[in-house]
């Protein structure tokens, strides 16, 4: 079944076992799922008693536990870090927050992102000194590619690194402009003189995410596009544009006073 309360959680839950307790939290999960490559388990978020969330098959072995003090101040978080099995994909994390101003759950589906820094699968980094801290994640829409003829192979493909800001109420994604001296700060670190097609694709993105206008962030594409991409480059620029605006890895959030 898909993540999500669709399905049968009255028969899921009946038959997981708790592998987390956190307050009011329970993480559940049916054990002993049959796989042709390795053990799986099937997690259920549940709060106060009441099924919250069914997620989908994960690995058993990886599915690893982190708790640290954040999004706020008072508050603290178990984060459930889970893959589903595949060769680089895919990476998931659970989020149960204790908050005093109530509990919070979140699920992140990460996509190809395996961790965020060296110190948390995540990296809560404070980026603009109000602090509460982001989270570190990507957008991996842009993996293998294709526009037109071409293509990109999954390591030609861009890294998009994203933030994602807690509200007081959730999690939601950055916008344009939010964290301009973070973006300029990838745009340098990843930056390409050379024509490449996922450079191009990742210096544009920077800079509409730095808050830069679309004159310049389309003139970036047009200069590092090769040659053969570029009779696809209006297609590339739109899909730049959207994927932008529409980048969203958070696929389930509940609050709770």
């Amino acid at each position: 079944a898909e993540g999500g309360l669709d399905g049968n959680p009255g028969e899921n839950v009946a038959l997981a076992e708790t592998i987390a307790e956190y307050g009011l939290f329970q993480i559940l999960a049916v054990k002993g799922v049959e796989d042709e490559y390795m053990p799986m388990i099937k997690p259920t978020v549940m709060f106060d008693g009441q099924a919250i969330y069914h997620g989908d098959l994960v690995s058993e072995d990886v599915a690893g536990f982190e708790r640290l003090e954040f999004p706020a101040p008072g508050c603290s978080t178990l984060i459930l870090s889970t893959w589903s099995g595949g060769a680089h994909c895919c990476f998931a994390h659970y989020l149960l927050s204790r908050c005093p101003g109530g509990d919070h759950f979140s699920l992140i589906d990460v996509g190809n992102q395996e961790a965020g820094s060296e110190d948390s699968v995540l990296g809560p980094t404070d980026m603009n000194n109000d602090g509460i801290p982001e989270l570190q994640v990507a957008d991996n829409s842009f993996a293998y590619y294709s526009a037109g003829e071409n293509s990109l192979c999954f390591a030609c493909s861009p890294l998009l690194p994203r933030l994602l800001v807690w509200d007081g109420q959730g999690w939601r994604p950055d916008k344009p402009g939010e964290f301009r001296q973070y973006y300029l700060e990838q745009l340098a670190a990843y930056s390409s003189s050379a024509p490449d097609a996922g450079a191009a694709i990742q210096g544009s993105y920077f800079l509409l995410m730095a808050g830069e206008d679309a004159a310049t962030a389309q003139a970036r594409l047009l200069e590092l596009l090769p040659g053969e991409w570029q009779a696809s480059a209006g297609a590339v620029w739109e899909d730049i544009k959207q994927r932008v605006k529409d980048f969203n890895p958070i696929t389930a959030q509940n609050r709770f006073e």
